[in-house]
């Protein structure tokens, strides 16, 4: 069974938090190459980062997975120039390609049919446990000084989550969507830190010519 292409969009209002174990079916977003950390900080002006995708489908056996990834505030990150690549069975390349979907690089995340992602393959999967299944790359060059929000979330049918399809034609949703939280801080300007190198270093000064006095 082919899953229908997202046809509308929903806004996500999440909280996150540390990453505990999940019921399954699940989804959710960590830092790339890790299995559980939520939560990174990065330097304003930063081009890129990368998440991973996790997901967990219990006992169905998964033909298709859809969803579409949230940011709040919304409006402000894109995806990158590899937007999104396979990391582990039983989702390959192809399943993006051939009757799938990937969001399109330099597509603003949560605006339409060119940001949704579906892994869709013709044969049903075997179910299979929490693992990363791929690996999205951000444009986060754009964003200020704050704290920014993901959570891969199903718009079709306003529930939190996503679908997935099996051999039954059933459609459960996602529960409880990991989200994962980046934090822009800024980084001090040159003059700032020579100044504070140049005071460090007159009082080191002043230091020493009182104690030879």
């Amino acid at each position: 069974m082919h899953i229908k292409p997202l046809k509308w969009m929903a806004t996500a209002a999440v909280l996150a938090g540390a990453m505990t174990a999940q019921a399954a079916p699940w989804l959710g977003l960590v830092a790339h190459d890790t299995t559980s950390q939520t939560n990174a900080t990065i330097s304003l002006g930063t081009l890129t980062y990368s998440m991973d995708i996790r997901a967990n489908t219990g006992t169905y056996k998964v033909e298709g997975l859809e969803y579409y990834i949230f940011t709040t505030p919304g409006g402000v990150v894109s995806y990158g120039a590899t937007p999104l690549m396979a990391l582990n069975t039983p989702f390959v390349a192809t399943d993006l390609t051939l009757g799938g979907h990937a969001p399109v690089a330099g597509t603003t995340v949560n605006s339409g049919l060119d940001a949704y992602t579906l892994w869709y393959h013709s044969s049903d999967y075997d179910a299979f446990g929490e693992q990363s299944i791929g690996v999205y790359q951000f444009y986060v060059h754009a964003l200020g000084v704050g704290t920014y929000v993901f959570t891969p979330d199903f718009a079709d049918y306003g529930a939190p989550g996503g679908q997935l399809s099996n051999s039954n034609g059933d459609n459960p949703t996602f529960d409880s969507p990991g989200s994962f939280v980046l934090t822009v801080e800024a980084v001090p300007e040159p003059s700032t830190s020579a100044l504070l190198v140049c005071g460090g270093l007159a009082a080191a000064g002043r230091n020493r010519w009182r104690n030879s006095r």
